[in-house]
């Protein structure tokens, strides 16, 4: 009986430490995965895969918002608490910059989090949006954080970026709203 009783433990510490092994793995990947990441990478939890991007022609929500007060606006869901979109501040920054007129083109920031938490979160990035709303990313279309949105005067999806941008997809985004940095 003794024998059995040392095998039986022997085969509980294996399971246990087997069982470890993949919940460890399991919140490595919750935890490197939680907002959208870099194109290449497999689309993971809130991550949306380049095809759940907002499809052109699609009608974007944003209650009691007047499109038509721009030729475009860009949507721009993003999170406090998203690495990524913390990552993208410097080229929503220049962006902003860039900008000439409110009125070809307007910057709307939509977070999850309330209105207040996000001001301090873009003052700290130094972005200055035209208006910061309170709303889930699907609210507008979009599974995860960043999502930078296109729209015309009427609310209509011209084009959408999903993640932290590389070069060639932030100059894309540019030539989209007519900006050069």
């Amino acid at each position: 009986m003794n024998g059995f009783a040392k095998k039986l433990e022997i085969l509980a510490n294996i399971a246990i430490v087997v069982l470890a092994v993949l919940l460890g793995g399991v919140i490595v990947k919750r935890y490197f995965f939680t907002s959208a990441p870099p194109e290449s990478a497999a689309p993971a939890q809130s991550a949306a895969p380049a095809a759940a991007a907002i499809k052109p022609g699609a009608n974007v929500q944003l209650a009691d918002y007047n499109w038509s007060e721009s030729d475009n606006t860009l949507v721009m869901v993003l999170s406090t608490t998203c690495h990524f979109c913390t990552e993208s501040g410097p080229f929503y920054k220049r962006m902003m910059e860039a900008r000439a007129d409110k009125k070809k083109l307007r910057f709307v920031a939509v977070f999850p989090q309330d209105e207040e938490e996000a001001r301090q979160y873009l003052q700290k990035l130094g972005v200055v949006a035209d208006e910061i709303r309170t709303a889930p990313p699907t609210a507008l279309g979009a599974r995860g954080t960043p999502t930078l949105i296109l729209t015309d005067s009427k609310g209509t999806a011209v084009n959408s970026w999903i993640g932290k941008l590389p070069a060639p997809k932030e100059d894309e985004l540019l030539k989209a709203v007519n900006l050069k940095t």
